[in-house]
């Protein structure tokens, strides 16, 4: 987990809208149950996959880095619920989907209302959710149904001290014949992040990050304007196929951002020499690091190579590294990059930063769309050096 284990923090408005949906066998109580749903809705969600507009805010519980139009900090499982629970409310296309990433809030949202049956409440409900754990007591004082029926697009709630101190929430992707579901979610290591896990009925393990939790079957599911998605003739649209109890590790990203390291394919990622491994560590979980050279002037042949694929020709990147929390003490960490203009140097002081990004400038992609960077172990004798993921956004101007 993170430095900090909090999970869920302050909920506040989405709007109203709320569509009905059928179930399959028996609908479940009006109470939150810890057991399996004794009735479930077959079909996958209307709005599933990340495309959470404030991705790489709020990595590793770095709150400072603002708030949601919610209210709820970045990063955190109640803002990526409660994004999801608008895009419900509210249909594709109701959010900024393809932001570039890092970006500040948009600025323009409708009034937030959580209340189903009264359109007159907007900023009324601000501030008054609690933690994630509190969402099922909340959901229903705010005339929003939550039972034992999992659904496609629900949010699944667990309550507090079932899934961490404060509960967890997340977003029902698909629901299967047997009753089982997908969960995609944010922050369920504490690490701000991404993560979808397949869900047996009565729980199970999921092992993202380089962790294994045990986890239970939601306490309940809150229906705001959920439902299965369905054909252009209304027929309701399969579920996908599970997905293995593993992330994707940050591969995620929207289209504009590009993110490298330890797990893409060779000819992404790549090393000379040395690199140990250090699992459940690093923006990927699985980050490199090696001892520095003992010298800052002799030819490094212990290297770390970044060549990243798909970005836009003669397009500006502003370049990311991301330094870990532990085998990162080099304070002179030596990065070139190389571009159109040719190569610079860019040297990060690793005891700066802590699960945290540290800017490489930004440069120019050539021609061919080919960014290059490289990082290699000269430094100080006693020191570490780590090489974990760089992530390339775009940029209007070099």
């Amino acid at each position: 987990m993170g430095k900090l284990a909090h999970i869920g923090r302050v909920l506040a408005g989405l709007l109203i809208l709320v569509a009905t949906i059928a179930t399959v066998g028996t609908p479940g109580s009006a109470q939150a149950a810890a057991g399996p749903s004794p009735g479930f809705v077959v079909g996958r969600a209307q709005h599933l996959g990340n495309d959470y507009p404030w991705e790489t805010l709020g990595q590793f519980e770095h709150q400072d880095q603002g708030a949601d139009p919610w209210n709820e900090y970045y990063g955190q499982c109640d803002s990526f619920a409660a994004w999801k629970a608008y895009e419900n409310l509210n249909g594709s296309g109701a959010g900024p989907k393809t932001a570039p990433k890092p970006a500040p809030k948009p600025a323009a949202y409708p009034a937030p209302n959580w209340s189903p049956a009264n359109a007159a409440v907007s900023n009324v409900d601000q501030n008054t959710w609690g933690n994630a754990g509190d969402w099922v007591t909340s959901a229903r004082a705010h005339g929003w149904v939550v039972d034992a029926v999992a659904t496609p697009g629900s949010i699944p709630i667990w309550d507090n001290g079932h899934l961490g101190p404060v509960g967890h929430v997340g977003y029902v992707d698909d629901v299967y014949a047997d009753g089982s579901i997908t969960v995609e979610n944010y922050n369920l290591h504490a690490n701000g992040e991404y993560s979808k896990f397949h869900l047996p009925r009565g729980g199970g393990p999921e092992t993202s990050f380089g962790a294994t939790y045990q986890i239970p079957w939601p306490d309940g599911f809150a229906h705001l304007a959920d439902g299965p998605a369905r054909a252009a003739d209304g027929t309701v649209l399969p579920p996908e196929l599970p997905v293995p109890s593993t992330t994707e590790y940050g591969y995620a990203y929207s289209p504009d951002v590009t993110l490298v390291g330890p797990g893409s394919p060779a000819s992404q990622f790549s090393t000379t020499g040395s690199w140990p491994t250090r699992p459940g560590h690093g923006e990927l979980a699985n980050m490199r690091y090696t001892p520095t050279s003992g010298s800052v002037t002799a030819t490094a042949t212990t290297t770390a190579t970044w060549r990243p694929t798909g970005l836009v020709p003669n397009t500006c990147y502003r370049i990311d590294a991301f330094v870990p929390d532990n085998y990162s003490d080099d304070p002179a960490a030596s990065y070139t990059v190389s571009g159109l203009s040719g190569t610079a140097a860019a040297s990060v002081d690793e005891n700066a930063f802590t699960n945290d990004w540290a800017e490489l400038g930004v440069y120019r992609a050539t021609a061919a769309g080919g960014l290059t960077v490289h990082l290699d172990n000269r430094g100080a004798t006693g020191l570490y050096v780590a090489a974990d993921a760089v992530r390339f956004w775009p940029q209007p101007t070099c």
